[in-house]
């Protein structure tokens, strides 16, 4: 009987240690609910990496992480619903990205230069987003070449002259990028990634405006519908498009 009593005990005793162990090996791992972002930034060795979550009128640091020593990283994280995440080193240097429960998602780049070198895999949204931000950092290019040959012609006697020509080429680049970036949004309205596009910045405000572009914001809100109601971020860019004074938006 005392035999049998400590081979009982000894069977609960292995039972609950295995579950337990399946227990810390599941919090270890994580949830297959989780979504996991891996990448690799060139010249980015043990650089510290915040995630951001971009909300609809807000952004929140949602975790944090350190490179090796060759700039590889790892994130897993849980987004309540697709929503949109960046990275970033600095100010400047960031990569964003849309990322859902149980996405796997691998981002690359150059450390010094993100936003023109960064690649995802893993995401289609993201793709069509990361294709939109090379177009804004060849913009950022040309705007920056043209404030240098500012700055460096204001002690010339002719700079009214210089300043007047180099003011219409920047009406010129903001015409041309503009004209760029809303062909891409009508051949990507069904994306996700289509309703940050729109509300992106570049300079003083937003590129697009749905008061002046109102047929291409509601072909947005259209093709979102079905699959976003709920989401939060469709319900603002949907109450913007309706014309409610629902305040900022990205």
């Amino acid at each position: 009987m005392p035999e049998f009593v400590s081979m009982r005990s000894m069977k609960s005793f292995l039972f609950h240690s295995f579950a337990l162990l399946l227990m810390l090996s599941s919090c270890k791992q994580g949830s297959v609910e989780d979504a996991v972002v891996k990448g690799k930034f060139q010249d980015a060795s043990n650089i510290k990496l915040l995630l951001h979550e971009l909300l609809p009128d807000s952004a929140r640091i949602i975790d944090s992480t350190t490179t090796d020593k060759q700039g590889n990283f790892t994130f897993r994280f849980r987004p309540e619903e697709k929503s949109f995440f960046f990275i970033r080193l600095d100010n400047r240097n960031y990569v964003t990205f849309v990322a859902d429960k149980r996405d796997r998602i691998m981002l690359t780049g150059e450390g010094g230069n993100l936003m023109a070198t960064f690649t995802v895999e893993g995401s289609e949204d993201s793709k069509v987003l990361s294709r939109y931000l090379r177009i804004v950092a060849s913009t950022q290019s040309r705007y920056d070449s043209l404030g240098r040959k500012l700055e460096e012609t204001k002690s010339l006697r002719e700079f009214p002259k210089i300043k007047e020509q180099l003011d219409s080429m920047f009406i010129v680049v903001s015409n041309e990028h503009l004209a760029t970036v809303r062909l891409y949004v009508e051949q990507h309205t069904g994306s996700f990634a289509s309703m940050l596009i729109v509300n992106h910045t570049l300079g003083k405000g937003p590129v697009m405006d749905p008061e002046i572009d109102p047929q291409l914001f509601a072909s947005i809100d259209s093709n979102l519908s079905f699959s976003y109601q709920g989401n939060r971020h469709y319900e603002a860019f949907h109450q913007k498009v309706s014309g409610s004074k629902a305040g900022k938006v990205y």
